[in-house]
């Protein structure tokens, strides 16, 4: 991660510096928060959220949309707190009602989608939260909603149902194989 820390300065240096033509854009900053993601460095969610707040300054002060984060980016970014230490659930839902504001303030490309609540629904799994089962399970019912409604982009998939189960399997809840056999 470091190390790619350090290209992504460089190539920043360079470009600012008029040295070199060629520009870090979203790709590039994706790939660092990918290697941020199977790494799993302990400072991995500030410098997660870093780059994103780098990506946007970036973006603005360039007026160059190619930096801006695209749903790739966001995935990587919620698959980060998901795997990451800890309850981020709070940081995880902060993520996606931005990404959803954008999609309604005109960026098409960031509509959240099953995959991208699948990684919301993981964040519950992982969080240890007494009411996770509960919580992912409202999760996967909007996925199931926003397709009853023609949105095909929300087509509830094994990996939703899957992640869901095992949210309820790492909660407290009293009730929970019951749930489960609801949701099966």
């Amino acid at each position: 991660v470091n190390q790619s820390m350090q290209i992504l300065d460089e190539m920043e240096k360079n470009y600012d510096s008029k040295q070199t033509t060629v520009a870090p854009n979203r790709y590039t900053y994706t790939s660092v928060l990918h290697a941020i993601s199977k790494t799993k460095p302990t400072n991995g969610v500030a410098l997660a959220e870093f780059l994103m707040k780098r990506m946007d300054d970036r973006s603005r002060s360039l007026q160059d949309n190619s930096v801006r984060p695209d749903k790739v980016t966001f995935s990587v970014l919620l698959d980060i707190l998901s795997r990451s230490k800890g309850d981020y659930v709070d940081l995880a839902e902060k993520w996606l009602k931005e990404m959803a504001e954008r999609y309604i303030k005109g960026e098409l490309g960031l509509k959240p989608d099953t995959f991208i609540y699948t990684a919301l629904i993981n964040c519950y799994w992982k969080s240890g939260r007494q009411n996770a089962g509960f919580e992912a399970e409202k999760v996967l019912n909007l996925i199931e909603e926003n397709y009853d409604q023609g949105d095909i982009g929300c087509k509830p998939d094994i990996f939703a149902y899957t992640s869901t189960i095992n949210a309820y399997g790492r909660s407290w809840s009293e009730d929970k194989a019951h749930k489960v056999w609801e949701i099966y």
